[in-house]
C-alpha cells in the first residue's frame, strides 16, 4: 500500500538550496514576475544554474550525497508544518509515502526537497508568480514504481487530482482517490472513494490521520477500500471524530463564527486527547487561506481576547479558549496558544 499525498504552503523552516555566495533560492512558477527581495533569489525549478545544470539535476545530485546534507534540505514528507505529515511517516514509514508537489512532482517521501512556494491551488491565482495553473512548464519528477500492484491511495484537494492523474496514468496497480465534496471528482482511471467528515477546509489532514489511526490499530482501513466495489456512492466509508459533549455544545451554541470558520474547523476536528495547540500565525493563515488583519498584530491582545468578536467565537464554539500569545518579528515567529475549556 502505497499513500500520495498533496504538498502545502505552510514549511518548516530553512531547508534552502544555496547559490555558491550563500544566498538562499526560494522556487516559483514565474521568477521574472517574482517580488524584488534583498535575502532571497527566486528561480524556476527547471531553470539552469551557473554550472549548466537544472536546479532540477542538480537536486538529484544532491541526493546521491546523502548523508551529506550541507544545506540542511527536509525530506519531503518532513517539508511541511501539518502534523498530518508526521503522522503519516510515523504510521506507514516514508519509503511507503509519495509527495504530490506542485513544484517538483511525484516525489518519495525520503527524497530531499528545498523549501518553495508554488501552487495548483485556485487561490494562487491572485499571485501570479507561484501558481502552477498559470504557468505550467515543469518537467516534473516522477519517483513510481510503475510496476508495483500495490494500491496507490490519494488524498489532497480537488485542484491536485489532475497532476496526480497525469503522473500516475500507467501505474500498474489499483488508484484510489478520495474527495470529501458531495460530488464526485473527475479522475479517470482511479477508483473513488467519498471521505466524509464534518472539517471542509483541508479535510485530507482528517483523512491523513484516521488513516494513519487505522494502521497503527491494525484496522488496515486501507484494505477496506481496496475491496469495496461498484459506484461512487456505493465506495463512500465515514471517519467521524469522537463526538464533542453536551458542554461544549452548549458553550458554543448561538455564537457566530463567520470568515474564521476555517479555524473552528480545524480546532473541532483535534482528537479531544489534545488539550492544548499552538500555532504560528503563517499556520493559522494557512488555515483560513487568507491573511491575518494588522489588528492581529498591532493591538494583538484586544484581537486575541476571549470573547467579543468572531474570530474568538471561533475557537470558544469548537471548546477553546486563548490563553497564550506571543509577537514575534515575522509570522512563523508570532504564535497563538489554545487550550480546552
Amino acid at each position: 500500500m502505497k499513500i500520495v499525498v498533496q504538498c502545502a504552503k505552510s514549511k518548516n523552516q530553512g531547508g534552502f538550496l544555496k547559490l555558491d555566495n550563500g544566498r538562499p533560492v526560494v522556487f516559483v512558477a514565474d521568477p521574472s514576475s517574482a517580488p524584488s527581495d534583498p535575502e532571497y533569489v527566486f528561480a524556476h525549478p527547471d531553470a539552469m544554474r551557473s554550472d549548466g545544470k537544472s536546479w532540477r539535476q542538480y537536486l538529484i545530485e544532491y541526493n546521491a550525497l546523502k548523508p551529506h546534507n550541507p544545506d540542511g534540505l527536509y525530506a519531503a514528507i518532513d517539508l511541511y508544518r501539518n502534523p498530518a505529515y508526521a503522522d503519516l511517516k510515523d504510521a506507514f514509514g516514508a519509503e511507503n509515502l509519495y509527495v504530490l508537489s506542485a513544484g517538483w512532482g511525484l516525489v518519495r517521501g525520503d527524497f530531499l526537497l528545498p523549501s518553495y512556494n508554488i501552487t495548483f491551488s485556485y487561490a494562487g491565482k491572485a499571485t501570479p508568480f507561484i501558481s502552477r495553473t498559470l504557468h505550467p512548464d515543469f518537467a516534473d519528477f516522477n519517483m513510481l514504481n510503475f510496476s508495483s500492484n500495490d494500491e496507490l491511495v490519494y488524498l489532497g484537494g480537488r485542484d491536485y487530482i489532475p497532476f496526480f492523474c497525469e503522473l500516475s496514468h500507467s501505474y500498474a496497480g489499483k488508484r484510489t482517490v478520495l474527495f470529501n465534496s458531495e460530488t464526485p471528482p473527475d479522475a479517470t482511471g482511479c477508483s473513488l472513494s467519498r471521505f466524509e467528515t464534518e472539517v471542509n477546509t483541508n479535510w485530507h489532514y482528517v483523512c491523513a490521520r484516521a488513516f494513519a489511526d487505522a494502521e497503527r490499530s491494525g484496522k488496515q482501513l486501507l484494505g477496506v477500500i481496496s475491496a469495496m466495489k461498484g459506484t461512487a456512492e456505493d465506495l463512500k466509508f465515514v471517519y467521524r471524530e469522537a463526538p464533542p459533549n453536551s458542554e461544549k455544545k452548549s458553550r458554543g451554541k448561538g455564537l457566530s463564527v463567520g470568515k474564521y470558520a476555517p479555524l473552528f474547523d480545524y480546532l473541532t476536528a483535534l482528537p479531544l486527547t489534545t488539550n492544548q495547540v499552538t500555532l504560528t500565525y503563517s499556520q493559522i493563515e494557512e488555515i483560513l487561506s487568507a491573511p491575518l488583519p494588522p489588528s492581529a498584530t498591532t493591538h494583538a491582545s484586544v484581537w486575541w481576547a476571549n470573547g467579543g468578536h468572531s474570530q474568538a467565537n471561533c475557537w470558544l464554539k469548537a471548546g477553546f479558549r486563548r490563553d497564550g500569545l506571543r509577537i514575534g518579528q515575522s509570522n512563523d515567529a508570532r504564535w497563538v496558544r489554545f487550550s480546552r475549556l
